[in-house]
Protein backbone atom coordinates (compact mmCIF):
# COMPACT_ATOMS: atom_id res chain seq x y z
CA UNK A 1 0.00 0.00 0.00
CA UNK A 2 1.36 3.44 -0.96
CA UNK A 3 2.28 5.91 1.75
CA UNK A 4 -0.34 8.60 2.35
CA UNK A 5 0.55 12.22 1.88
CA UNK A 6 -0.85 15.73 2.19
CA UNK A 7 -0.94 17.38 -1.27
CA UNK A 8 -0.62 20.84 0.25
CA UNK A 9 2.46 19.90 2.21
CA UNK A 10 3.94 18.03 -0.76
CA UNK A 11 3.68 21.16 -2.90
CA UNK A 12 6.04 22.95 -0.51
CA UNK A 13 8.80 20.48 -1.31
CA UNK A 14 9.08 21.64 -4.92
CA UNK A 15 11.69 24.16 -5.95
CA UNK A 16 11.25 27.77 -4.96
CA UNK A 17 10.96 28.78 -8.63
CA UNK A 18 8.08 26.37 -9.21
CA UNK A 19 6.26 27.56 -6.10
CA UNK A 20 6.77 31.20 -7.13
CA UNK A 21 5.46 30.55 -10.64
CA UNK A 22 2.36 28.96 -9.12
CA UNK A 23 1.86 31.94 -6.85
CA UNK A 24 2.15 34.34 -9.79
CA UNK A 25 -0.52 32.42 -11.71
CA UNK A 26 -2.76 32.64 -8.66
CA UNK A 27 -2.28 36.41 -8.52
CA UNK A 28 -2.83 36.81 -12.26
CA UNK A 29 -6.14 34.99 -11.93
CA UNK A 30 -7.13 37.42 -9.16
CA UNK A 31 -6.37 40.38 -11.40
CA UNK A 32 -8.47 38.91 -14.21
CA UNK A 33 -11.53 39.14 -11.96
CA UNK A 34 -11.20 42.95 -11.84
CA UNK A 35 -12.56 44.43 -15.07
CA UNK A 36 -14.25 47.70 -14.09
CA UNK A 37 -12.91 51.25 -14.30
CA UNK A 38 -13.99 51.97 -10.72
CA UNK A 39 -12.64 48.74 -9.16
CA UNK A 40 -9.61 50.41 -7.52
CA UNK A 41 -11.84 53.11 -6.03
CA UNK A 42 -14.19 50.43 -4.71
CA UNK A 43 -11.39 48.51 -3.02
CA UNK A 44 -9.78 51.56 -1.45
CA UNK A 45 -13.06 52.95 -0.12
CA UNK A 46 -14.41 49.58 0.99
CA UNK A 47 -11.31 48.93 3.07
CA UNK A 48 -11.44 52.41 4.61
CA UNK A 49 -15.12 52.09 5.50
CA UNK A 50 -14.54 48.66 7.04
CA UNK A 51 -11.73 50.17 9.10
CA UNK A 52 -13.83 52.99 10.56
CA UNK A 53 -16.73 50.61 11.24
CA UNK A 54 -14.35 48.24 13.04
CA UNK A 55 -13.02 51.04 15.25
CA UNK A 56 -16.52 52.15 16.20
CA UNK A 57 -17.59 48.57 16.91
CA UNK A 58 -14.49 47.30 18.73
CA UNK A 59 -13.32 50.34 20.69
CA UNK A 60 -16.66 52.03 21.46
CA UNK A 61 -15.00 55.40 22.10
CA UNK A 62 -17.07 58.33 23.27
CA UNK A 63 -17.24 61.06 20.67
CA UNK A 64 -15.66 59.03 17.89
CA UNK A 65 -16.71 60.21 14.42
CA UNK A 66 -16.04 58.03 11.40
CA UNK A 67 -14.32 60.00 8.66
CA UNK A 68 -12.44 59.53 5.40
CA UNK A 69 -10.28 61.90 3.39
CA UNK A 70 -10.09 61.40 -0.38
CA UNK A 71 -7.74 63.06 -2.85
CA UNK A 72 -8.10 62.55 -6.60
CA UNK A 73 -5.12 64.10 -8.38
CA UNK A 74 -5.64 64.18 -12.15
CA UNK A 75 -2.31 65.95 -12.62
CA UNK A 76 -0.32 63.19 -10.90
CA UNK A 77 -2.80 60.47 -11.97
CA UNK A 78 -3.33 59.13 -8.47
CA UNK A 79 -5.96 58.63 -5.79
CA UNK A 80 -5.40 58.68 -2.03
CA UNK A 81 -7.80 57.47 0.64
CA UNK A 82 -7.07 57.97 4.35
CA UNK A 83 -9.27 56.99 7.29
CA UNK A 84 -9.38 57.36 11.06
CA UNK A 85 -10.22 53.69 11.49
CA UNK A 86 -8.94 50.81 13.58
CA UNK A 87 -5.52 50.52 11.91
CA UNK A 88 -3.43 47.38 11.37
CA UNK A 89 -1.50 45.27 13.81
CA UNK A 90 2.10 44.65 12.73
CA UNK A 91 1.58 41.01 11.72
CA UNK A 92 -1.54 41.93 9.75
CA UNK A 93 0.22 44.74 7.92
CA UNK A 94 3.09 42.49 6.84
CA UNK A 95 0.84 39.82 5.33
CA UNK A 96 -2.39 41.38 4.06
CA UNK A 97 -1.03 42.10 0.56
CA UNK A 98 -0.54 38.37 -0.05
CA UNK A 99 -3.35 36.65 -1.98
CA UNK A 100 -6.28 35.14 -0.10
CA UNK A 101 -5.28 36.51 3.30
CA UNK A 102 -8.02 38.41 5.10
CA UNK A 103 -8.62 39.47 8.69
CA UNK A 104 -12.31 40.17 8.09
CA UNK A 105 -14.99 37.67 9.01
CA UNK A 106 -17.55 39.04 6.56
CA UNK A 107 -20.26 39.32 9.21
CA UNK A 108 -19.77 43.05 9.72
CA UNK A 109 -17.40 43.89 6.85
CA UNK A 110 -17.97 44.54 3.18
CA UNK A 111 -15.28 42.14 2.01
CA UNK A 112 -13.50 39.06 3.29
CA UNK A 113 -11.99 37.20 0.32
CA UNK A 114 -8.50 38.58 0.80
CA UNK A 115 -7.91 39.51 -2.84
CA UNK A 116 -8.52 43.27 -2.92
CA UNK A 117 -5.21 44.29 -1.36
CA UNK A 118 -3.36 41.91 -3.71
CA UNK A 119 -5.10 43.57 -6.64
CA UNK A 120 -4.00 47.04 -5.49
CA UNK A 121 -0.39 46.02 -4.84
CA UNK A 122 0.18 43.87 -7.94
CA UNK A 123 -2.36 45.27 -10.39
CA UNK A 124 -0.53 48.62 -10.47
CA UNK A 125 3.04 49.82 -10.17
CA UNK A 126 2.89 52.07 -7.12
CA UNK A 127 1.04 51.72 -3.86
CA UNK A 128 1.82 53.71 -0.73
CA UNK A 129 0.33 52.26 2.44
CA UNK A 130 0.42 53.30 6.05
CA UNK A 131 -1.15 52.59 9.40
CA UNK A 132 -1.20 54.13 12.86
CA UNK A 133 -2.25 52.70 16.18
CA UNK A 134 -1.18 53.36 19.77
CA UNK A 135 1.41 50.58 19.63
CA UNK A 136 2.70 50.71 16.06
CA UNK A 137 2.93 53.00 13.04
CA UNK A 138 4.50 52.74 9.60
CA UNK A 139 4.44 54.41 6.19
CA UNK A 140 5.64 52.18 3.37
CA UNK A 141 5.38 51.62 -0.38
CA UNK A 142 5.61 48.87 -2.95
CA UNK A 143 6.67 49.53 -6.55
CA UNK A 144 6.53 47.66 -9.88
CA UNK A 145 4.05 45.05 -8.70
CA UNK A 146 2.32 44.79 -12.09
CA UNK A 147 5.59 44.86 -14.04
CA UNK A 148 6.93 41.96 -11.98
CA UNK A 149 3.72 39.96 -12.26
CA UNK A 150 3.68 40.29 -16.07
CA UNK A 151 7.39 39.53 -16.42
CA UNK A 152 7.88 36.03 -17.88
CA UNK A 153 11.63 36.35 -18.38
CA UNK A 154 12.75 36.90 -14.82
CA UNK A 155 14.06 40.41 -15.53
CA UNK A 156 12.06 42.36 -12.96
CA UNK A 157 13.08 41.84 -9.35
CA UNK A 158 10.28 40.70 -7.05
CA UNK A 159 9.07 43.88 -5.32
CA UNK A 160 9.45 44.41 -1.61
CA UNK A 161 7.71 46.77 0.76
CA UNK A 162 10.07 49.61 1.70
CA UNK A 163 9.92 52.79 3.76
CA UNK A 164 8.09 55.75 2.25
CA UNK A 165 7.85 59.49 2.88
CA UNK A 166 5.41 62.36 2.25
CA UNK A 167 2.18 60.92 3.60
CA UNK A 168 -1.26 62.31 2.85
CA UNK A 169 -1.83 65.26 5.20
CA UNK A 170 -4.95 63.68 6.70
CA UNK A 171 -2.92 60.62 7.72
CA UNK A 172 -0.09 62.77 9.02
CA UNK A 173 -2.49 64.66 11.31
CA UNK A 174 -4.42 61.63 12.58
CA UNK A 175 -3.68 59.69 15.76
CA UNK A 176 -5.02 56.41 14.45
CA UNK A 177 -6.04 55.03 11.06
CA UNK A 178 -4.75 54.06 7.65
CA UNK A 179 -3.79 55.54 4.30
CA UNK A 180 -3.43 54.22 0.75
CA UNK A 181 -2.18 56.10 -2.31
CA UNK A 182 -2.47 54.39 -5.68
CA UNK A 183 -0.79 55.67 -8.85
CA UNK A 184 -2.18 54.73 -12.24
CA UNK A 185 -0.52 54.27 -15.63
CA UNK A 186 1.67 51.56 -17.08
CA UNK A 187 1.17 48.61 -19.39
CA UNK A 188 -1.80 46.36 -18.59
CA UNK A 189 -2.93 48.61 -15.72
CA UNK A 190 -6.63 49.44 -15.69
CA UNK A 191 -7.51 52.24 -15.54
CA UNK A 192 -4.48 53.98 -16.97
CA UNK A 193 -5.65 57.58 -16.92
CA UNK A 194 -8.15 59.07 -14.46
CA UNK A 195 -8.94 61.87 -16.90
CA UNK A 196 -10.84 59.40 -19.08
CA UNK A 197 -14.02 59.75 -17.05
CA UNK A 198 -14.22 63.46 -17.85
CA UNK A 199 -14.81 64.70 -14.28
CA UNK A 200 -12.53 67.49 -13.09
CA UNK A 201 -14.22 68.96 -9.99
CA UNK A 202 -14.96 67.75 -6.49
CA UNK A 203 -18.71 68.05 -7.09
CA UNK A 204 -18.53 65.83 -10.17
CA UNK A 205 -16.34 63.22 -8.48
CA UNK A 206 -18.60 63.21 -5.41
CA UNK A 207 -21.50 62.16 -7.61
CA UNK A 208 -19.42 59.48 -9.32
CA UNK A 209 -18.10 57.99 -6.07
CA UNK A 210 -21.54 57.93 -4.46
CA UNK A 211 -23.02 56.22 -7.53
CA UNK A 212 -20.21 53.84 -8.43
CA UNK A 213 -18.51 52.80 -5.18
CA UNK A 214 -19.32 51.64 -1.63
CA UNK A 215 -19.13 55.28 -0.54
CA UNK A 216 -22.75 55.52 -1.67
CA UNK A 217 -23.90 52.71 0.58
CA UNK A 218 -27.40 52.10 1.89
CA UNK A 219 -27.80 51.89 5.65
CA UNK A 220 -30.05 48.98 6.55
CA UNK A 221 -32.89 49.67 8.96
CA UNK A 222 -31.26 47.47 11.59
CA UNK A 223 -27.84 49.13 11.21
CA UNK A 224 -27.08 51.00 14.41
CA UNK A 225 -23.74 52.31 13.18
CA UNK A 226 -23.19 56.03 12.76
CA UNK A 227 -22.78 57.83 9.45
CA UNK A 228 -19.45 58.06 7.66
CA UNK A 229 -18.37 61.53 6.59
CA UNK A 230 -15.71 62.35 4.02
CA UNK A 231 -13.66 65.23 2.69
CA UNK A 232 -12.92 65.27 -1.02
CA UNK A 233 -10.22 67.20 -2.86
CA UNK A 234 -9.82 67.06 -6.63
CA UNK A 235 -6.80 68.45 -8.45
CA UNK A 236 -7.55 69.00 -12.12
CA UNK A 237 -5.02 68.47 -14.96
CA UNK A 238 -3.98 72.12 -14.80
CA UNK A 239 -3.36 71.98 -11.04
CA UNK A 240 -6.54 73.74 -9.94
CA UNK A 241 -8.14 72.49 -6.72
CA UNK A 242 -11.75 72.08 -5.66
CA UNK A 243 -12.89 70.72 -2.31
CA UNK A 244 -15.99 69.44 -0.56
CA UNK A 245 -15.82 69.07 3.21
CA UNK A 246 -17.80 66.96 5.66
CA UNK A 247 -19.89 65.13 3.09
CA UNK A 248 -22.20 62.28 4.09
CA UNK A 249 -21.38 58.87 2.63
CA UNK A 250 -24.78 57.59 1.54
CA UNK A 251 -26.70 56.42 -1.48
CA UNK A 252 -28.11 59.16 -3.71
CA UNK A 253 -31.85 58.63 -3.57
CA UNK A 254 -33.74 60.14 -6.54
CA UNK A 255 -35.97 62.32 -4.36
CA UNK A 256 -32.89 64.05 -2.92
CA UNK A 257 -31.71 65.32 -6.30
CA UNK A 258 -34.92 65.77 -8.32
CA UNK A 259 -36.00 69.39 -8.06
CA UNK A 260 -39.74 68.64 -8.07
CA UNK A 261 -41.81 65.57 -7.35
CA UNK A 262 -45.38 64.37 -7.00
CA UNK A 263 -46.69 61.86 -4.51
CA UNK A 264 -47.57 58.45 -5.90
CA UNK A 265 -50.77 58.62 -3.86
CA UNK A 266 -51.84 61.69 -5.85
CA UNK A 267 -51.15 59.92 -9.15
CA UNK A 268 -53.22 56.90 -8.10
CA UNK A 269 -56.03 59.14 -6.87
CA UNK A 270 -56.17 60.97 -10.19
CA UNK A 271 -56.22 57.67 -12.06
CA UNK A 272 -59.10 56.40 -9.94
CA UNK A 273 -61.09 59.56 -10.63
CA UNK A 274 -60.66 59.00 -14.37
CA UNK A 275 -61.69 55.36 -14.03
CA UNK A 276 -64.84 56.40 -12.16
CA UNK A 277 -65.67 58.76 -15.05
CA UNK A 278 -64.95 56.09 -17.68
CA UNK A 279 -61.96 58.10 -18.88
CA UNK A 280 -58.69 56.49 -19.93
CA UNK A 281 -56.59 56.45 -16.68
CA UNK A 282 -53.34 56.27 -18.58
CA UNK A 283 -53.85 59.74 -20.03
CA UNK A 284 -53.18 61.91 -17.03
CA UNK A 285 -52.76 65.68 -17.20
CA UNK A 286 -49.33 66.85 -18.25
CA UNK A 287 -47.58 66.76 -14.89
CA UNK A 288 -44.44 68.01 -16.58
CA UNK A 289 -45.79 71.55 -16.43
CA UNK A 290 -46.18 71.43 -12.65
CA UNK A 291 -43.45 72.67 -10.35
CA UNK A 292 -44.19 69.64 -8.18
CA UNK A 293 -43.79 67.14 -10.97
CA UNK A 294 -41.37 64.27 -10.90
CA UNK A 295 -41.27 64.40 -14.69
CA UNK A 296 -38.89 67.36 -14.65
CA UNK A 297 -36.21 65.23 -13.05
CA UNK A 298 -36.61 62.04 -15.06
CA UNK A 299 -36.28 63.09 -18.66
CA UNK A 300 -34.06 60.84 -20.79
CA UNK A 301 -30.57 61.91 -21.68
CA UNK A 302 -30.48 64.20 -24.72
CA UNK A 303 -27.99 66.12 -26.78
CA UNK A 304 -28.10 68.99 -24.28
CA UNK A 305 -26.74 66.82 -21.44
CA UNK A 306 -23.12 67.29 -20.45
CA UNK A 307 -20.60 64.54 -21.35
CA UNK A 308 -20.35 63.65 -17.65
CA UNK A 309 -24.14 63.27 -17.33
CA UNK A 310 -24.26 61.07 -20.41
CA UNK A 311 -21.53 58.85 -19.01
CA UNK A 312 -23.25 58.56 -15.64
CA UNK A 313 -26.52 57.60 -17.31
CA UNK A 314 -24.87 55.11 -19.68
Amino acid sequence: MADLWDPLEAAKEHSADLVLASRKREMQNILKSYVGFYDPFCELLQNAMDAVDARERELAEDGYRKSLSIVIDLQQNLVCVSDNGIGFKEDQFKTFLSPNISFKDGQFSRGKKGVGATYLAYGFNYLQLGTKSPNWAILAEIKDGRRWLDDNKGIITRPKVTDSTSPHSAFHDSQRGGTFTLKFGGENCRPKDLRWVGATTAEQWRTILLLKTPLGHINAAHDSGSDVSFDLEVIDPAGGKTQLMDQRAAYIYPHTVIAGSVRLFDVLTEQQKRIDKNVDPSKLPDLGNSTESMMSGTRPCCSNCSPLTQRLQA
